[in-house]
C-alpha cells in the first residue's frame, strides 16, 4: 500500500485477497475502515471475516425402531419441526446417524453420554450444541431441550399435541429454538459506531438482541478475541443495524471482525 503525500487526506484503495489460490477485488462497500496516522503512517482497514464459522447442531430424537414412530401426532410434529432443521442455513446440522458417528457409542447410550456434556471430549469440535427432541405417547407431550458443550440446558420447553395443533406446536418449538442458537452474522457495512448484519426478522433477531464481537489483527486467521458487543437497534426482513458498545483496546488494532449472537436464556 502507497502511503498519501498527505495523510490528512483520505485516498481510496483496492483490497487484493486471496481465497482458493485466486486473487479477487475486495469492493469498496465491503472494505470498513477507519484511516489512522501513526508515525510510520500504517492504515488499518477493519474487513468482515470471509469466512463464516457456522455453529454445529446436533438433533437427538426418538431412534426409528421406537414405539413413537407409529403415533400420528408425534409423526406430524416432527415432521414440521424437521423440515425447518434440516433446511437451516446459519448452522450446521446433524441428526441421529451423524450423532452416531461422531460420538461413536451404541443407540441407547447416545442420550445419556450426550446430556452429561462432552466439552472435553475427543469430539468437542464436531459438536456444538444439542436440541433434543422427545414425545411422551402416554401423555401426549412433545418435549425440546438445548444443551451446551459443557451439559448446561440453554432452554427447555414441553407442549401438548392434539389434533389440531401438531404442526403448529412443532413449528413454534422450531422457532424458540433457533432464536436460542448462537450463530454467526455477515458484516455488510460500518457506519461510525454502527455496524449493518445480515440477519433480520426472517432469521429471528428482534431488537435489543446482542451480539459478541471477535477480532483479530492477523487477517490470516480467524477473530477469535472477544473486543466488545453490539446491541440491534434498527430492524428489517433479512438486515439490522447493531451499535457498537463495551469495545476494548483491542477493537482500534483488528483488522478482522466476527459477530456472533449471544446465547438468550
Amino acid at each position: 500500500m502507497t502511503v498519501p503525500a498527505n495523510p490528512t487526506k483520505f485516498e481510496k484503495y483496492h483490497v487484493i485477497w486471496k481465497k482458493n489460490g485466486l486473487s479477487n477485488k475486495i469492493q469498496e462497500e465491503d472494505i470498513f475502515y477507519k484511516f489512522e496516522c501513526f508515525d510510520e503512517y500504517i492504515c488499518p482497514y477493519y474487513v468482515s471475516s470471509s469466512e463464516f464459522i457456522k455453529p454445529i447442531v446436533g438433533l437427538l430424537e426418538p431412534d426409528i425402531a421406537d414405539s413413537v414412530q407409529s403415533d400420528p401426532l408425534w409423526r406430524r410434529a416432527r415432521r414440521a419441526f424437521f423440515a425447518k432443521f434440516i433446511n437451516e442455513r446459519s448452522f450446521t446440522t446433524k441428526i441421529n446417524n451423524d450423532l452416531k458417528k461422531i460420538v461413536q457409542v451404541p443407540t441407547d447410550e447416545l442420550s445419556k453420554q450426550l446430556n452429561s456434556g462432552w466439552e472435553n471430549s475427543t469430539y468437542a469440535y464436531d459438536l456444538d450444541l444439542l436440541f433434543q427432541l422427545k414425545y411422551f405417547k402416554d401423555r401426549n407431550i412433545l418435549s425440546g431441550k438445548l444443551i451446551q458443550k459443557n451439559g448446561d440446558i440453554v432452554f427447555e420447553q414441553s407442549s401438548t399435541l392434539t389434533k389440531t395443533n401438531a404442526e403448529q406446536t412443532g413449528e413454534e418449538l422450531y422457532e424458540i429454538f433457533l432464536s436460542k442458537v448462537p450463530w454467526e452474522a455477515a458484516i455488510l457495512k460500518r457506519n461510525g459506531r454502527t455496524l449493518q448484519l445480515n440477519v433480520g426478522k426472517v432469521q429471528g433477531i428482534h431488537l435489543g438482541d446482542k451480539f459478541t464481537l471477535y477480532g483479530s489483527e492477523n487477517n490470516h486467521e480467524i477473530a477469535k478475541r472477544k473486543v466488545g458487543e453490539l446491541v440491534v437497534k434498527k430492524l428489517e426482513d433479512k438486515t439490522c443495524s447493531a451499535e457498537i458498545q463495551q469495545e476494548n483496546k483491542d477493537f482500534l488494532r483488528s483488522l478482522v471482525l466476527r459477530a456472533v449472537r449471544i446465547i438468550k436464556r
